[in-house]
């Protein structure tokens, strides 16, 4: 093999393992319907039927309005900003790569040997792997037959299964 189908391989290997970030994804979504709750209520304060508008509950409602407002818009626009980086698994060179891309420019945040990897749990269809650090690096669902075969495979050369 030449190095081109080297690198081509790996790209493919590294194109068809994802990981999934579920717990991330799970706690944006509570922070949006807690931003929205927020947002919601300060607005509430305002329309609802029956309110008073007297000295001592106007200031009150400001003052809840300008803290919860502004509370709740963080909440739902935070998790917009955060690109969480790229994982890609290079079964060729036997390492771990966290990328972040920013337009076409690549930069490599973190990368892992496989040999010095903490901890691998394998079952049918998943890898979980554990980086020096003993965090939880990233989680890999079978997708392709062949790419997944591979991932383990240079996992068993590295003797982490």
């Amino acid at each position: 093999m030449t190095a081109f189908n080297d690198f081509a391989q790996a790209q493919a290997v590294a194109n068809t393992l994802r990981p999934t970030h579920h717990a991330r994804t799970f706690m944006i979504g509570v922070q949006r319907v807690a931003g929205a709750a927020l947002v919601l209520t300060s607005l509430a304060l305002w329309l609802s039927p029956g309110s008073s508008w007297s000295g001592d509950l106007m200031s009150m409602k400001i003052l809840m309005s300008a803290t919860a407002v502004p509370a709740g818009l963080i909440l739902v626009f935070s998790g917009l900003g955060v690109k969480r980086p790229k994982v890609e698994i290079d079964t060729i060179r036997h390492e771990i790569r966290l990328v972040r891309t920013h337009g076409k420019d690549r930069f490599i945040e973190d990368r892992c040997k496989f040999s010095d990897l903490v901890k691998v749990e394998h079952t049918d269809t998943h890898v979980r792997l554990w980086g020096t650090s003993s965090a939880p690096l990233a989680e890999v669902t079978a997708r392709d037959a062949m790419a997944f075969r591979s991932l383990v495979t240079a996992l068993r050369v590295a003797g982490k299964i």
